[in-house]
């Protein structure tokens, strides 16, 4: 559990743009058997991204959904692995996956170098002080990439989404 003590690493951390992580290229350039990125897109300095998942539903046969992914930044232990997050159908629970493969789990939301558009300021406080709390800011955050990621609605294709809601 994160104590008080203040994190140096909050406010001089580097500018990291979705683009430059590794594994978007690579990820964008395979296809895989049971799911694959569909289509991307940039607005405010944030990249979102669209996975189709085929999956196999004893019954019915073969099933497939869409899922929204969020790119947060990268794994600070291994350049270039991708962090993304999206919502669980059911719950709206936020998930973190750090991507060498497409469902890998391991790490969470304390172990991301984020993309600059996360690298949230510190609070003010009336006083005139700064907010020095770890936890704060990590929740800040997590709770930032929640909402956007409410925003989209799943009876509509990536393309018809609310975009303006998301840029705003």
């Amino acid at each position: 559990m994160p104590s008080g003590q203040t994190q140096r690493v909050y406010g001089n951390e580097d500018a990291l743009a979705p683009e430059s992580v590794g594994d978007i290229h690579r990820m964008l350039g395979e296809s895989r058997l049971t799911s694959q990125i569909r289509r991307y897109r940039t607005v405010s300095g944030v990249m979102f991204f669209e996975v189709s998942h085929v999956h196999w539903i004893a019954m019915r046969g073969y099933a497939s959904y869409y899922r929204y992914h969020l790119v947060a930044g990268e794994d600070p232990k291994e350049k270039g692995c991708l962090v993304s997050m999206h919502l669980s159908h059911r719950a709206k629970r936020l998930i973190t996956l750090h991507m060498k493969e497409l469902w890998d789990t391991r790490g969470g939301v304390p172990n991301i170098a984020w993309c600059s558009a996360f690298q949230f300021k510190r609070k003010i406080f009336r006083s005139g002080t700064n907010s020095r709390s770890y936890t704060a800011i990590r929740r800040a955050r997590r709770d930032y990439c929640r909402e956007l990621l409410g925003v989209f609605d799943d009876s509509l294709s990536f393309e018809n989404q609310n975009w303006q809601a998301i840029q705003v």
